[in-house]
């Protein structure tokens, strides 16, 4: 708001609710491993939860479920997405998968419609095909009288506004939809994510917008991503962005919070990442751009091509597809499981081998906190780290607060110098701020991390896996 003027909406951030979403290895996606108990059972799209080692850490867990029948909120509540409008099936010819139940299918009331979040494997080519949207009646027939002036711009080129919205992200004058740490976003319209911010504002009538906007005309993000491309959607185009807000959700979650739900959020996640990517077949559009101009150039082709991404991503399946193949065989690998170490929000991944990150966030499902053991004869590798569910400003659910590892890494440290095997690699013990997107706590060599990408190089540690648990876990318990 400028200064001097009185706010226009109440800037209060609301008070996160938390969800029955599952504990860990329910989150929906996994055939469990044949050492587990876990047997997934089916009813209304949702998996019975798994037991816990509940003496791992001792404590009650939080409290869970949707808010109450008096909420001032009149639309569904959606355990992932806070609330929002259910879209109707309107011809996505696909069938829900038994080891896929997503968790974008909880929540729903009975009697209302189960959206297709995961498709069968068997069914790919079924799978991503088009929602028939063109044969429906048109669900906002008075979009047209909504839209608002607004444009995309860039915050480096010359002219551009000071005084501007900004979405996933914040720009330092203007309103501001976003989830980000910090955000200015008004409480009325408050989202997991900034994807999901945005089809409210957009859902909003037109004077609360223009309200909202106090004069704005120019829509910027300061940085590139799904989330910020399909928030800018949104906001720009709210009649392609509503009829596909499932998807949209899918995809943004995909990106943001890297699990997995569903083979079309994932593939739509891959293009717009690889967009400009040696495997591109548009890279030549990009060519010669860097920086702030390559985002704002990505920006503009996918806001002028969405429908073609969203309707029809097999067209670029060069971007995502090995990618998906080898996401959806380790969900299925037997070889990797997930144990959920009590009620601390810590989940224990065990592997012979390397793993990818959609895969370790997936397998923990509600545990935001995720340690990963690569065992093999011999060499024992560590990683651990927070997911970005606890970065983010969040609604619906309510990961555990961030803690500085310090004094962990020390005590690994330590232990490792008395019992450090002679593994001839090398390798510390290394540990990132809490403060970052995803921090890490490693054994391994020193170096920074791709945002969003398992980058570091492990080493072996001379630490048993069950006493660097028991670490993990004491250190939790304590904490808590």
């Amino acid at each position: 708001m400028r200064k001097g003027r009185k706010p226009l909406l109440d800037l209060r951030p609301s008070v996160a609710r938390t969800t029955g979403l599952e504990p860990a290895t329910s989150g929906s996606t996994v055939r469990y491993s044949n050492q587990l108990s876990y047997v997934p059972t089916f009813g209304a799209g949702i998996l019975a939860s798994p037991q816990e080692d509940a003496s791992a850490c001792p404590s009650n867990p939080p409290s869970r479920g949707p808010p109450s029948a008096s909420s001032k909120q009149t639309q569904d509540f959606h355990p992932n997405y806070g609330y929002k409008s259910r879209p109707p099936n309107q011809g996505w010819t696909a069938d829900i998968h038994p080891n896929y139940s997503e968790r974008g299918m909880r929540g729903y009331r009975s009697g209302g419609p189960v959206p297709v979040c995961c498709i069968s494997p068997s069914k790919r080519s079924e799978s991503l095909n088009p929602p028939s949207y063109g044969d429906a009646e048109p669900r906002f027939p008075s979009l047209a009288h909504y839209h608002v002036n607004l444009h995309l711009g860039n915050l480096n080129l010359p002219g551009t506004p000071t005084w501007v919205l900004s979405v996933d992200g914040m720009a330092p004058e203007g309103p501001n939809l976003s989830h980000w740490p910090g955000n200015r976003t008004p409480a009325d319209f408050k989202a997991d994510l900034s994807t999901g911010i945005c089809l409210g504002f957009a859902r909003a009538p037109l004077d609360q917008r223009l309200q909202f906007l106090d004069g704005a005309t120019v829509v910027v993000n300061d940085h590139y991503d799904t989330d910020g491309f399909l928030s800018l959607l949104a906001v720009l185009h709210p009649e392609i962005a509503l009829e596909r807000e499932e998807l949209l959700l899918e995809a943004a979650a995909t990106g943001d919070y890297q699990s997995f739900h569903g083979q079309r959020g994932f593939a739509i996640d891959r293009i717009v990442l690889n967009l400009a990517g040696e495997r591109s077949p548009i890279r030549g559009e990009f060519e010669g751009l860097s920086g702030s101009d390559k985002d704002h150039a990505r920006y503009r082709w996918l806001l002028d091509h969405a429908v073609e991404i969203l309707d029809h991503p097999e067209q670029f399946a060069a971007l995502y597809q090995d990618e998906l193949d080898l996401v959806e065989q380790q969900l299925q690998d037997s070889t990797i499981a997930c144990r959920n170490l009590g009620h601390c929000g810590l989940a224990r991944v065990t592997s012979p081998g390397p793993v990818h990150r959609v895969v370790l966030n997936t397998l923990a499902g509600s545990c935001y906190r995720v340690l990963h053991t690569q065992s093999k004869p011999g060499a024992t590798r560590y990683r651990y780290h927070d997911r970005t569910e606890s970065w983010f400003e969040v609604q619906s659910f309510s990961p555990p607060p961030r803690l500085d590892l310090s004094i962990l890494a020390d005590e690994l440290a330590a232990m490792e110098e008395l019992t450090r095997a002679d593994t001839g690699t090398g390798g510390q013990w290394c540990l990132d701020p809490p403060d970052e997107p995803v921090p890490e706590l490693y054994h391994g060599i020193p170096s920074q991390q791709a945002y969003g990408q398992i980058s570091r190089a492990l080493t072996p540690s001379g630490l048993t896996p069950d006493s660097v648990e028991t670490l993990f876990t004491r250190f939790f318990s304590e904490s808590s």
